[in-house]
């Protein structure tokens, strides 16, 4: 199905006619686009009668496919549709030449541009296809050498990879051994720690990781329905997970710091929040908006925001830095400030500082470490020649926006046809990606092993932990206030499951850096989608990475109904109610992941931490809602398999006890101790 829009176009003349210059220069013209249509007519689409392609549908088409069709689907196509034309007798010669170069073109370009989708390994069957069809059919092109190759290129790898012998991990052992004996010297010799490492040279190592990190990610990795496993079957996103690891291994170490020595004297906790924020004006001042991110997230989460005296005491110049620093992940007009700052300075070699006051009008302090000192000027504002800089964008923006349009523009149309409106709209969004992705080309910095050293070591907490050793810090009171000073709590800890240690993220990462570069995807250990919480707008924003919990649905494969909140078979995303005391629910909620080991007092707690409450959760209960009636859950034991799944979204109610349920409550629970003990 086509559609129509309109471009301009311009009217040729002769310069010399005088009548020419007074008529019309420019026209609308009407352009036929694609809809919709199946799988067959779109890739009937792909070729044209000239020879040439349309670019903008071609790279739309080659970037989005993945979420209806199989790279084995689309290449059968491909060359079933090329075979077809050749054996067209009705096709005029120059016609069937046109079609099979475009053809070709598009063949070519996917080769080139989209070598994941052929590594299959063992069988490789999509290469070995387009090498045996390309060698019979397209015997004048390169695409069989160049497959062959490709495959010849896998194969090695493969065989790279998979030849490890006892010598070899014997011989990596003792290296290994060897390199920790440098290490433990050079620690004895300069012992590291947060606040002896510059700001600069900080800031600089995480974008070194950051920058390396958003060059692998594959943009069709970001796609709603694959990265966040809507479609089980294509659902494999390892470098949208790599970066998002990366951001939480970040956040969690800079609330660790803050929190892992609750008798540190106040003066000393102060300078480490300070330190954050220096760090974090470092990182603007690279444009790496994704660590910088991570670091505001993790200041204004529950456990950190919830320290008033520290607040409080911090000094005017770090909380006013602070504030514009925070200002540039406002959610208010779609987070219009950010957006704006990547049109603004995404492609440009420096931040400009006059388009946010988080870097003009404020100096840096004075750090030591490693022998080194720096300016209290800012880089943009000294003298002498400005080092170029790259981009790194908050990936989360970007994931947000492909999950708000998988989510609001369904995949197919009423008669089964895919929606190509849908895959434009993406592709539009990918490409900024891509775009983004050259610019952190530009970033020429070297590791520090030290500080991946340091990184690496710093003991992290999970969420119940960290508020735990928030609590020891500033005990909960009943004047608590909810805002500090302006500084209002945005996000709470919790994209890593408890059964998988914070501390493992950066397992491997450049714990011996001698090569100079990062590490691969088996650094990280890749999280699942309910970890991950995909974005969905009006829920709450657990870290702000994808601005909410949950995962979006969809209609499966087999047209069979699923709740959008199942994200898999361990854990589901919950929306909880609160009921006040008149009885009545409160408009807001707030959304939760409860995985297959939750206990009900543990999903209490997290509920609590979630709307901010500092009771106790033995003085709840959860009912599910149901579209005809409410089920009180279970007070003790394991909640994930009291849930009825069999409903469009699970909602949950938390109800405050009365006296009569506490009674209830402790008789059953007597009664079942004289039971066991019978």
């Amino acid at each position: 199905m086509f559609g129509l829009r309109k471009a301009e176009s311009d009217i040729q003349g002769n310069d010399d006619d005088d009548d020419c210059k007074a008529k019309l220069q420019w026209r609308l013209q009407e352009i036929k686009v694609i809809k919709c249509g199946t799988l067959e007519r779109l890739i009937e689409c792909l070729g044209s009668e000239a020879g040439d392609i349309d670019s903008n549908f071609v790279n739309t088409f080659l970037a989005t496919y993945r979420s209806f069709a199989s790279a084995e689907q689309v290449l059968d196509g491909i060359l079933k549709r090329y075979k077809e034309i050749g054996e067209d007798v009705k096709m005029k010669q120059h016609h069937k030449e046109g079609h099979q170069k475009s053809l070709k073109t598009v063949i070519s370009l996917w080769l080139s541009h989209y070598t994941e989708d052929f590594h299959e390994p063992p069988q490789y069957r999509c290469l070995h296809k387009l090498a045996d069809i390309a060698k019979q059919y397209m015997p004048e092109s390169d695409l069989s050498q160049r497959a062959t190759e490709r495959l010849a290129d896998y194969i090695k790898e493969d065989d790279i990879n998979n030849a490890v012998s006892v010598e070899d991990i014997t011989l990596d052992i003792h290296l290994d051994l060897l390199q920790d004996v440098d290490t433990s010297v050079a620690y004895i010799q300069r012992p590291v720690d947060l606040m002896n490492i510059p700001s600069h040279l900080f800031a600089q190592q995480l974008t070194y990781v950051d920058s390396d990190l958003f060059r692998k990610v594959v943009p069709h990795h970001c796609l709603g329905s694959v990265w966040s496993r809507r479609d089980k079957k294509h659902g494999q996103a390892p470098s949208v997970y790599a970066t998002v690891n990366h951001f939480n291994a970040v956040s969690y170490r800079v609330v660790a710091t803050i929190l892992k020595h609750p008798y540190l004297p106040p003066l000393e906790r102060i300078q480490i929040i300070e330190k954050w924020i220096d760090i974090a004006q470092e990182l603007r001042v690279l444009k790496n908006f994704s660590s910088l991110k991570a670091i505001i997230s993790a200041l204004q989460s529950n456990p950190v925001y919830r320290l008033r005296r520290v607040w409080a005491e911090l000094n005017k110049e770090s909380s006013a830095l602070f504030k514009e620093l925070a200002e540039i992940f406002s959610e208010e007009n779609n987070q219009y400030i950010c957006r704006e700052l990547l049109n603004r300075e995404g492609t440009a070699k420096y931040a400009d500082p006059d388009s946010t006051g988080t870097i003009k009008g404020h100096t840096r302090r004075k750090s030591s470490g490693w022998g080194t000192t720096r300016s209290r000027r800012s880089v943009l504002l000294q003298d002498g020649p400005l080092m170029a800089t790259g981009t790194v964008p908050y990936l989360g923006t970007f994931l947000t926006d492909l999950t708000m349009v998988d989510a609001a523009i369904k995949d197919t149309t009423p008669e089964g046809l895919v929606n190509f409106e849908k895959k434009r709209k993406e592709f539009e969004i990918l490409a900024q990606i891509r775009m983004l992705q050259a610019a952190a080309h530009t970033y020429r910095i070297k590791p520090e092993p030290a500080f991946f050293e340091w990184f690496h070591n710093v003991r992290v907490y999970d969420e119940n932990e960290s508020y735990e050793l928030s609590c020891e810090i500033e005990p909960i009171t009943s004047i608590t206030p909810k805002e500090v000073r302006g500084h209002r709590k945005k996000s709470s800890l919790g994209f890593f499951s408890p059964r998988r240690p914070a501390s493992m993220v950066f397992e491997g990462l450049f714990r011996y850096p001698s090569t100079g570069s990062i590490a691969g995807d088996d650094a990280f250990s890749v999280i699942s989608a309910p970890e991950l919480e995909t974005p969905i707008r009006g829920m709450p924003q657990p870290l702000k990475h994808s601005i909410s919990s949950g995962s979006i649905g969809s209609l499966s494969s087999q047209d069979v109904k699923v709740s959008p909140w199942k994200t898999s078979a361990e854990s589901l995303v919950v929306k909880v109610f609160l009921e006040t005391a008149d009885s009545q629910l409160t408009c807001n909620y707030k959304s939760i992941m409860v995985s297959n080991s939750d206990h009900t007092k543990n999903v209490l707690r997290n509920i609590l931490l979630k709307f901010n409450m500092p009771d106790k959760p033995e003085d709840f209960m959860l009912f599910q809602i149901l579209p005809d009636k409410e089920i009180q859950l279970p007070d003790r034991g394991n909640i994930f398999y009291a849930i009825s799944t069999n409903v469009p979204d699970i909602r949950f109610v938390m109800r405050r006890r009365t006296e009569f349920d506490k009674l209830r409550s402790r008789k059953y629970s007597r009664a079942k101790q004289y039971k066991f003990t019978m």
